[in-house]
């Protein structure tokens, strides 16, 4: 998600949307159900699960609404498919990490669900162009300057290029298979392919 959108977005996203406004909707549903339950006080969300879920909802949408069906490999041996992924994420935390709440990693859910659909009010997200004003900020230079700093500019949906046989600083011989030789450095071989 941060290749895509970049750094500073994607820290403004964790901090208030994924961390602050599921905690705002969990105190308002706490305040409307506090006389016909308990059992809501005592529930809490430990670690980053309620991030991992609320990316995980975040990624399979955009992959589906970008036309992309990104199967996942769980255990490195069974394929899923991408849109299936926070389910069995919430299913993970709800059964195999004790004391967890099922009611605060659906909250993340459905604030990913409600960010992703455009219903949260404009004015409570910045502009692309201003996280670019920001990018530019002395204060936060030590973060811009960073190896692995994002920025808006630099964001894009491009993954890393697979092996070309073709590249000069491989010393294996070239299998005999149709290289493109002008086009995008990453259509080639893939590794295993034979």
């Amino acid at each position: 998600m941060e290749r895509k959108h970049g750094t500073l977005k994607l820290a403004w996203l964790l901090i208030t949307f994924y961390t602050c406004g599921i905690g705002l909707v969990y105190i308002v549903l706490l305040g409307i159900f506090r006389t016909s339950t308990v059992w809501i006080e005592s529930s809490y969300v430990a670690g980053l699960s309620g991030w991992a879920v609320a990316l995980s909802v975040w990624s399979a949408m955009e992959d589906e609404s970008e036309g992309q069906s990104n199967d996942r490999m769980l255990f490195g041996v069974i394929r899923i498919p991408g849109r299936v992924m926070p389910y069995l994420i919430i299913a993970f935390y709800l059964f195999l990490v004790p004391d967890t709440s099922l009611l605060l990693h659906l909250l993340a859910a459905g604030v990913a669900f409600i960010y992703f659909t455009k219903r949260i009010p404009s004015r409570f997200l910045p502009s692309d162009d201003m996280y670019k004003h920001y990018e530019g900020r002395t204060w936060l230079e030590r973060v811009t300057s960073s190896t692995r700093f994002v920025s808006m500019d630099a964001a894009t949906s491009g993954y890393l290029p697979i092996h070309n046989a073709t590249s000069s600083h491989i010393s294996t011989p070239a299998v005999s298979h149709n290289v493109n030789v002008g086009g995008f450095p990453g259509q080639g071989q893939r590794l295993g392919d034979e």
